[in-house]
């Protein structure tokens, strides 16, 4: 198997299995609009040659908004600005789907607004101390993200992907640094995926069976090759991943740790996650992580250790990295 193979997922075919994964680009105005500094960027990025881009995180109310320029779908209002950029891609044959995402306690000190998360405890990353979830928030949050989803799909999008990665509020969820809790959303790892698999379960009753939806999984909270502290382990997270059966593709990334190393790690360096996730699962595995050669890329899905391949910095850097290195 090489990149160049076409892949399906659901009604979505991607021509190739190159993906651009979500990277935030700052370039949305104070509002969360799309610029066109934005629809400049994945018009760009629409002309790469890859399968599928996947939009960076969109904040799907304003207590979960990350940085002062992130992209937002927390409104009706913001479903014509995202009619524009998908049309604007779709132009290019190339198909395009949004990520949606809280950040929890897990913001910019630039951002002002009350922070909500799993437990009274401080982010290991912000250091923010947010307000313990309500029964009634976790009913609130569902709805938040089931109604980013329709908005996803109103715009146009050829699917939705809900980040529970980087120590954002789901990822918070899933972490036992920050959650504490007692009730059926704390403790064991079943318990701590709950809210994830609620809200899949939510979004797939309002979106439809044949949508795409993706998950974006933060699967440790350290890097690969580190030991593991005593926070969400590649382990507890290979069971979550085993229950997830609303997810169409499980896109692997960090948790706490962020998405990439301090030091150079290599490429596909979350690759052994990957591998411990796709043994728990028969769901497609979308693994990226510091590619730079295609021949990297093809060893590894010749191997048939994952499904499809992020390839962001590369890529955005050089949007003709692709057809150069074909």
């Amino acid at each position: 198997m090489t990149w160049k193979e076409p892949f399906l997922i659901k009604n979505l075919t991607l021509r190739n299995r190159i993906v651009l994964p979500p990277m935030a680009t700052e370039k949305s105005n104070h509002s969360g609009n799309i610029t066109s500094q934005v629809l400049e960027y994945y018009r760009k990025m629409s002309l790469t040659g890859v399968g599928l881009i996947i939009l960076e995180h969109n904040y799907i109310h304003p207590m979960g908004r990350c940085s002062p320029n992130q992209m937002s779908i927390q409104s009706d209002l913001d479903i014509a600005f995202h009619s524009e950029l998908t049309s604007a891609i779709h132009e290019n044959n190339t198909p395009v789907i949004c990520q949606i995402s809280h950040a929890g306690s897990n913001r910019l000190a630039a951002v002002f607004h009350e922070s909500i998360g799993p437990s009274e405890i401080p982010h290991p990353v912000s250091g923010l101390i947010p307000t313990a979830c309500t029964r009634s928030m976790l009913e609130e949050l569902k709805n938040f993200f089931c109604q980013a989803a329709i908005r996803v799909q109103k715009a146009g999008y050829d699917g939705v992907e809900i980040h529970s990665a980087h120590g954002y509020l789901l990822s918070q969820f899933l972490s036992p640094l920050t959650n504490q809790r007692k009730d059926e959303y704390g403790g064991s790892w079943k318990n701590r995926v709950r809210l994830l698999t609620e809200i899949l379960s939510e979004v797939r009753s309002h979106v439809g069976n044949e949508y795409p939806i993706f998950v974006r999984m933060g699967v440790s909270d350290t890097m690969p090759f580190t030991k593991e502290p005593n926070g969400l382990t590649i382990d507890d997270a290979a069971c979550m991943a085993g229950i997830l059966e609303e997810a169409d593709c499980l896109d692997i990334s960090g948790g706490m740790c962020g998405s990439r190393p301090s030091t150079d790690a290599g490429e596909g360096y979350f690759l052994p996650f990957a591998q411990k996730i796709r043994a728990s699962t028969t769901k497609p595995v979308l693994l990226t992580g510091g590619f730079v050669n295609l021949s990297t890329v093809d060893s590894i899905l010749d191997r048939h250790l994952v499904d499809l391949i992020g390839v962001g910095r590369s890529i955005a850097n050089n949007p003709n990295w692709l057809k150069q290195q074909n």
